[in-house]
């Protein structure tokens, strides 16, 4: 038998001729080295993420927890249900009076019941709806959080899973070049985006609850038009109603005049003639307020700017060059502060507002003021995309592009 065949089993493992390993060696040195290739092409193509977004990751999970000092943390605008009112402020024991005592020095002798002093605040009297109430609750966190992430902070679902996914993918990304850095990186890159997909839908919710805030936010602003519009066709009909009754007592007037006339023509002479009838006092015909414009559209309001939405709501409660003075605020945020402020003052004759347009008002000041954190929500999960899901996909196409090789 040649010794160019296959010919001797030792100790259980089969040998080879020397032709036979070398062709197995030649072989596996070819798939070694276009593997090698296709690896350091890889390495290459994953630059970005171990500059740019390899930074950008590892800096995602500090940034999302990081509360921005520049928001207030709380609502200005807040809304409290119809017929369920604040709990009191617990009241406070205070000593008024205290007593140098032999041996023991000072000591209170005697305690007043102090109410602790509330902060005033912008409340509206109607109660949410149940959409608005949906909106309204995992916004308010986000407000509280001020800007923070609710979803990564210490007590949010998501916290941990960005950290550590955050960390996987830019350590990754960063490992050294070596010849099997292609090896298993597509399935790796299946399930880190499987990892991710909470943070996807997430966002879509983000997202919708937005659109949803918005959505809200104008048809509460329409709402103040709609109710001025009723009152003022109100106060048309009962201003009618009077008129139609000073008609009345006037002509009822005339046909007592005309009977009395009458009845004086009839007497005798010499017959004392009777007291003609008083004139009537008439009732006063009540003032109209000014006609407000008809309500527009909720999808026309849609496109309304923010500042012009506040203006609109403010213009029932507050001065026209106070409303003009809040609205030139540059900064959304502190737009709603500075209405807080104007609503506040004493001065202003929001107080003395018909209470229905007023509610209405401030209802719809509340709704703006989720449209407005619905939006920075929304910017905040958008670096949180940029970020997370930005790296996936530059991850994804540096691995089609660069291993292309059989191994």
């Amino acid at each position: 038998m040649s010794r160019l065949v296959v010919t001797v089993a030792c100790f259980g493992l089969l040998a080879v001729t020397p032709a036979a390993a070398q062709q197995a060696a030649s072989a596996a040195t070819a798939r070694q080295a276009a593997t090698s290739t296709c690896s350091a092409a890889y390495y290459s193509a994953l630059e970005p993420l171990r500059s740019g977004r390899g930074a950008a990751l590892a800096n995602l999970h500090r940034a999302l927890r990081t509360r921005d000092s520049e928001l207030p943390g709380k609502w200005q605008v807040s809304a409290s249900p119809a017929g369920k009112p604040k709990a009191a402020p617990k009241p406070e024991r205070v000593c008024v009076e205290t007593k140098d005592l032999p041996g023991r020095g000072p000591r209170c002798i005697r305690y007043e019941t102090k109410q602790p002093e509330v902060p005033p605040d912008v409340v509206a009297k109607l109660a949410p709806t149940a959409d608005e109430a949906r909106i309204l609750k995992p916004i308010g966190d986000f407000v509280e959080a001020k800007g923070a992430l609710p979803d990564v902070g210490n007590n949010g679902r998501h916290n941990f899973l960005l950290a550590r996914l955050a960390q996987d993918i830019r350590l990754y990304a960063s490992q050294p070049e070596h010849p099997n850095l292609c090896a298993g990186s597509a399935d790796l890159i299946e399930f880190y985006t499987a990892q991710a997909a909470p943070f996807k839908r997430r966002m879509e919710e983000v997202a919708a609850l937005a659109k949803q805030s918005k959505d809200l936010a104008a048809a509460r602003v329409r709402t103040i038009s709609v109710i001025e519009m009723r009152l003022y066709d109100k106060a048309v009909a009962d201003a009618a109603k009077v008129e139609e009754q000073r008609a009345k007592l006037t002509e009822a007037h005339k046909t007592a005049l005309a009977k009395a006339a009458e009845t004086a023509a009839a007497a005798p002479a010499g017959a004392t003639p009777a007291t003609p009838p008083r004139e009537p006092t008439l009732p006063a015909v009540p003032a109209l307020p000014p006609k407000p414009n008809g309500p527009a559209q909720v999808q026309d309001y849609l496109v309304v700017s923010l500042e012009a939405l506040v203006s609109e709501a403010l213009r029932p409660l507050l001065p026209v060059e106070t409303v003009l003075k809040i609205v030139e605020e540059r900064v959304p945020v502190k737009l709603f502060v500075r209405a807080r402020a104007a609503l506040l003052d004493p001065q202003t004759p929001a107080s003395t507002a018909n209470s229905e347009v007023k509610d209405a008002a401030l209802m719809a000041l509340r709704l703006l003021e989720a449209r407005l954190y619905g939006d920075l929500y929304v910017a905040r999960f958008k670096e949180l995309d940029s970020a997370l899901f930005g790296s996936l996909a530059d991850l994804k196409a540096a691995q089609t592009a660069s291993c292309t090789c059989k191994e």
